[in-house]
């Protein structure tokens, strides 16, 4: 199995998305919402979106 990363526009794009909304996690960690952020739910679903997408071949 070999797997090559190529960053194109629509990836570079989804992977900003992914950091802003990891950072904005991480940032208000544990602060009161209607529910509280979760900054270790973010980084565990980025990870399993990320995986998912290379997997299906987006990268």
């Amino acid at each position: 199995m070999n797997i090559s990363l190529s960053v194109g526009i629509p990836q570079a794009i989804i992977l900003f998305c992914y950091v802003m909304v990891l950072v904005k996690n991480i940032k208000h960690h544990g602060e009161p919402q209607n529910t509280s952020y979760n900054g270790w739910a973010s980084v565990i679903g980025t990870a399993i979106g990320m995986a998912l997408l290379t997997w299906g071949g987006f990268f």
